[in-house]
């Protein structure tokens, strides 16, 4: 019985914990890829300046 009791409050805090992890990778994705879409963009200005 203690078990059963026990074991969905432990289930609550992992899916929570789990969550979390996976707002916080979304997030890092999210900067990653505008980090790397602004560095492309600085390379294209470079190559326009080139150009003139």
């Amino acid at each position: 019985e203690y078990c059963d009791q026990s074991l969905p409050s432990l289930m609550e805090v992992y899916l929570e914990e789990t969550l979390d992890l996976v707002i916080l990778f979304e997030e890092k994705k999210l900067e990653e890829e505008i980090t790397y879409e602004y560095q492309e963009g600085v390379k294209e200005d470079e190559l326009s300046l080139i150009h003139f």
